[in-house]
Parts: C-alpha cells; sequence; structure tokens
C-alpha cells in the first residue's frame, strides 16, 4: 500500500481519504515497512503539499490506533500546528488553564518541540508536571479538575514504527498537520492555530470531516500559529452544521495597539515555564498576557462559554485575576504527581 501511494504521489497526483489511510494504518501497524520507501512517500507528500484528502485520510489511521482518553462531550482542544519558526513562548499552553479557569473543559493534546526550544509537553514539565502518569489519570484529571494534558508520545505509541524516519527527515511531514487532529480524547470542540491561510482551509474541511461540534481556525500575523498582537489575524469559525464564517481579529481594537513579534519571543522549557507562571499569577501584565488571553478567548468560543473573541477576552481576564486560572495549573500538576 505504501509503495502504490508512492508510486501515485511521486507521479505529482493526490491520494484519496482511502488510499492515505491506508498507506498510513500500515505505517502505524508497523507492517513490513521499508524505510527507505516510508521516508520517500513522506518526502514525496511534503513535496507536493498534502491536501485535504491526504490529511483526512492520514488523521483517520492515527485516530484509529491511539490509546484512547475519556472525555466530556463539551471537552476543547487549544493547539497549534507549530513550525512558524517565530520563538513565541507557549502561548496555547497557557491559555489552555485561563480558559479552564473560565470554565471550559480542556483536553489538551501535545508534545515535545520538534521545531523549536519548547514544546507543551517541555513546559509542563518545567511546570512540575508529570508526563509519564497514567491515562487513567489523565482522564481523572479532565473530569475532576476540568483540564488535562494528553502526551502525544504516550498517546500514540505505533509512532514508534515510523518515529526513526521522521526524525531522520531534516523538514515537516504530513505528521505535523495530522497531529492536532488526532487528539487521543476525541475532542469536537477546538481551537487550532495554523501558519497559513492553505493550511486552516485544509483544516476546516478536515474538521467537517470528522463532525466538529465548533472550532476556530486561526492564522496570525507573521505567519503565526496563534491569534496574534502585531497585526490582525484571519479565523475560519466552523459550526455544528457544517457552516463555515470567516473574519479578521484585530487586537488593536481592544488594547489600543499592536505588540512587534519580539514582545512575546519565548526561550528554553524553564524560561517559558516562567512566563506561563507569571501570566496566570497576574504578574505578567504585558504583551505575554495579552496574547494568552485572545488565545484562551478562542477557546472559550469554541467550548460556547462565549458568543465572540472580545466577549471571551473579558471572561479570560476575569479567570486570571480571580485566580481560577492558578488554581488549575495546581491542580493539574498536583494530581499528576499523586503516588
Amino acid at each position: 500500500m505504501i509503495v502504490d501511494a508512492l508510486k501515485k504521489v511521486s507521479s505529482g497526483r493526490h491520494l484519496t481519504a482511502a488510499e492515505s489511510a491506508d498507506a498510513f494504518m500500515q505505517m502505524m501497524n508497523g507492517e513490513n515497512i521499508d524505510h527507505v520507501v516510508a521516508g520517500a512517500l513522506l518526502t514525496a507528500l511534503a513535496m507536493n503539499r498534502p491536501n485535504a484528502e491526504e490529511v483526512i485520510g492520514a488523521a483517520t489511521a492515527m485516530r484509529a490506533v491511539a490509546l484512547r482518553i475519556s472525555a466530556p462531550e463539551d471537552a476543547v482542544d487549544i493547539v497549534g500546528t507549530g513550525g512558524d519558526g517565530l520563538g513565541t513562548f507557549n502561548c496555547s499552553t497557557t491559555a489552555a488553564f485561563v480558559a479552564a479557569g473560565a470554565g471550559v473543559t480542556i483536553a489538551k493534546h501535545g508534545n515535545r518541540a520538534s521545531t523549536s526550544q519548547s514544546g507543551s509537553a517541555d513546559c509542563l514539565a518545567a511546570l512540575g508536571y508529570n508526563l509519564l502518569q497514567d491515562l487513567a489519570d489523565v482522564e481523572r484529571s479532565i473530569a475532576v479538575n476540568g483540564i488535562g494534558f494528553c502526551f502525544a508520545n504516550r498517546c500514540h505509541p505505533a509512532m514508534k514504527h515510523i518515529a526513526p524516519v521522521r526524525r531522520a527527515l531534516p523538514f515537516r511531514t504530513i505528521f505535523n498537520l495530522v497531529g492536532p487532529l488526532s487528539n487521543p480524547a476525541g475532542v469536537r470542540r477546538y481551537a487550532l492555530g495554523v501558519c497559513d491561510q492553505e493550511t486552516s482551509a485544509i483544516y476546516i474541511e478536515a474538521l467537517k470531516t470528522f463532525k466538529a461540534k465548533k472550532a476556530l481556525v486561526f492564522t496570525g500575523p507573521d505567519g503565526l500559529d496563534e491569534l496574534g498582537l502585531s497585526g490582525v489575524s484571519h479565523v475560519a469559525e466552523l459550526d455544528a452544521d457544517g457552516n463555515i464564517r470567516e473574519y479578521e481579529f484585530d487586537p488593536k481594537r481592544i488594547f489600543g495597539r499592536y505588540f512587534p513579534i519580539e514582545a512575546i519571543k519565548g526561550g528554553t522549557s524553564a524560561q517559558n515555564a516562567a512566563i506561563t507562571l507569571g501570566v496566570i499569577n497576574g504578574s505578567e501584565r504585558g504583551a505575554f498576557r495579552f496574547a494568552t488571553l485572545v488565545n484562551a478567548a478562542a477557546a472559550i468560543v469554541a467550548g460556547g462559554k462565549a458568543a465572540t473573541i472580545d466577549e471571551g477576552v473579558r471572561m479570560a481576564e476575569e479567570a486570571i485575576d480571580s485566580g481560577a486560572a492558578a488554581a488549575k495549573l495546581s491542580a493539574m500538576v498536583a494530581g499528576s504527581r499523586k503516588e
């Protein structure tokens, strides 16, 4: 199946969703994988630029073999595709605690860094979170604390079959697009950041196929995979009936000015964890806070707690200033280290 897929993609054609699912299921199952052929397929897909059908097929395979985590029906994932190369702080991770503090159930999916110094898992580990806790404890945290972290490395053990190939390739592959669509908690509500509007269109089609109830897919200024502060962001909002509303979000309307991308630059996992703590405990009052507020607001809208991002920002502010966001962080970290 992988060879057949490679023949088709290397000729410049695209796979159907079924063909993509078959090829990636073979990779996930470790069935007679020739790493050279698998690497060639990933390379050919990258050169062609994957389309929606190929991403849907690959995500279908990855979802099928994931270890499942139970979560309430209204759970939200807030995540970015990564790869924007801008080195910003762990904004979506920080925003997850704020959205949870505003009453949104969060089942965040993430991993260690692949294109930056600090991925969501790295930041959380620096905050004291135990990445190796049992998945049953993650389920319990989502149910009891209203927030839990689905560590991709634990939830997708089938990825071990293709991991050596991914590590050997010096560029992003289709797996970077598939990851955010493969939350093991099966969430159907998303606040999802991507680097460009072409990818946004792919994600909207995929989310429609996977019957998302509510999703905000956004592209920030400067190619940021989050709602940004340096200019206007583009948002595509999908509802349960498959209707799409596209609009622009201008942070200047709320904060009175723009901030350069350098204002939200991050660093190592320890540095990013310190930024997260500063935002969550209310001591950080500048751009890091503002970026967190708007992205938390997107998750609040996705969770059905607010009608607009502007309304969500006000709820996010209250979640920080009341101490609710800090309580969510403390509860999740403490629960993960339970003996």
